[in-house]
């Protein structure tokens, strides 16, 4: 050679052009079935059920308050007429059961929801026993800088279909909070319940949004078409560990792809996880440790990428922290578990120091609105269309999710061999 062999892009796709689905869903589902057969478990003293319905009554409610509450309030007369309403009533019945197989068998160890409040503990007092976040739990999602002064740092958001928050489209799509009076609902602020909605408009259906049409933003979405095998992670987590609510989710999202605009059509057509389709790309920031009470209840995901050390993902509620080294990820429902992130080191030898966050996530309001348009398009008898409620998070079961894995491990194997031998005759 005459010289140095001089590397060259060109030609070169982006992940996201990738079309080997088959071969990449294959990768993916045999890499989650080896995670899970090496995964440890531990039992952690949290109901996310008991914690969801206390997230959404008042704080001087008692459990036993909210159950009745809800028991007395929707009845067979009187049904649930959204997702939220429904995810309320089933998550109330799960957690009445608990209490009653406590009070039948005193002698069992107390369930999450009837233990006495832990006394808060102030930042001044904490151990140093496992990693803290710098700063407070807030519901604010107001970004901290995680990095030196000099860190340039940025954060920008997109969904393929979506509504921004106080978005006048979804009035009348997204699902109302429950009101309260001293100590009941009030039914007559129940979202659904009536007929007055019928003279309502059209709902909206959600449409891509964009945080940052700039420069920081096409920069950050070529990150984004890279990321295909983390997107399909994420699909996969999803379609195992919940079964139920990613298949309706994903008729949702087909639904919503026949009857959307032009533009939803194209921006779901390229993306690699149709279901939790929406990514926030922090660099350098964070936010204070905080829940996305506006989520889905899906698996929301997040991957950590940069030239750091390490640092922590923290969740206070369950007491643990995850390790947030380059290429580790964490999978849960953010909706309901605070989390956030201790500080992140760098070495002092780097004078670019870079943290990459990408959160992949989901609306609820945009499956509300899928459900809701649904109902109005069929003749608008109902107030939203049941066969699109998500349902809660079901109990972790072991053989099951490892059955599941094995088995779409199988089905992964033949289409990869399809793709492979299709291949082939098109090179021949």
């Amino acid at each position: 050679m005459d010289g140095p062999e001089v590397f060259s892009v060109a030609g070169l796709k982006r992940g996201s052009d990738y079309d080997g689905d088959r071969s990449l869903n294959s990768q993916a589902i045999n890499f989650l079935n080896s995670q899970h057969q090496q995964s440890y478990q531990r039992v952690v003293d949290f109901d996310l059920h008991a914690v969801f319905l206390m997230q959404e009554f008042r704080a001087e409610d008692t459990i036993k308050q909210i159950i009745t509450m809800i028991s007395t309030t929707f009845t067979e007369e009187y049904p649930p007429k959204n997702t939220l309403q429904q995810q309320l009533v089933n998550a109330a019945k799960l957690v009445n059961q608990r209490i009653q197989n406590y009070e039948q068998q005193p002698h069992m160890p107390k369930p999450f929801c009837l233990s006495v409040e832990a006394p808060m503990i102030q930042s001044g007092e904490m151990s140093n026993q496992f990693p803290t976040s710098q700063f407070p739990l807030s519901t604010k999602n107001k970004g901290e800088i995680r990095a030196r002064p000099e860190a340039k740092k940025s954060t920008c958001s997109f969904q393929a279909y979506g509504f921004g928050l106080g978005s006048p489209l979804s009035a009348g799509a997204a699902d109302k909070t429950i009101k309260f009076a001293t100590y009941s609902i009030k039914k007559i602020d129940l979202q659904g319940h009536g007929d007055h909605w019928k003279s309502d408009p059209k709902p909206n259906l959600p449409e891509p949004l964009r945080s940052d049409p700039g420069p920081t933003m096409r920069g950050l979405v070529e990150l984004r078409h890279d990321m295909v095998f983390y997107h399909r992670i994420s699909y996969w987590i999803n379609k195992v560990f919940l079964p139920d609510a990613s298949s309706i989710a994903e008729s949702a999202v087909k639904y919503l792809e026949k009857k959307a605009s032009t533009a939803v059509k194209e921006s779901i057509q390229v993306e690699k996880n149709i279901i939790i389709a929406a990514q926030t790309i922090t660099v350098n920031t964070h936010p204070n440790t905080h829940r996305d009470r506006n989520n889905a209840l899906l698996m929301d995901s997040v991957f950590f990428f940069g030239n750091h050390i390490g640092g922590h993902f923290l969740l206070p509620g369950l007491g643990v922290a995850y390790p947030g080294l380059h290429g580790y990820s964490f999978h849960g429902p953010f909706r309901i578990l605070f989390h956030g992130v201790s500080q992140f080191h760098f070495t002092e030898d780097i004078t670019d120091p870079r943290r990459y966050s990408v959160a992949m996530w989901s609306r609820a309001s945009s499956f509300s609105a899928i459900a809701r348009f649904s109902a109005h398009d069929n003749g608008n008898e109902k107030f939203s269309d049941d066969k699109y409620w998500l349902p809660l998070y079901p109990e972790y079961n072991p053989k099951i999710t490892s059955d599941l894995l094995k088995a779409e491990v199988k089905i992964a194997k033949k289409e990869a061999k399809k793709e492979s031998k299709k291949r082939q005759k098109t090179k021949n």
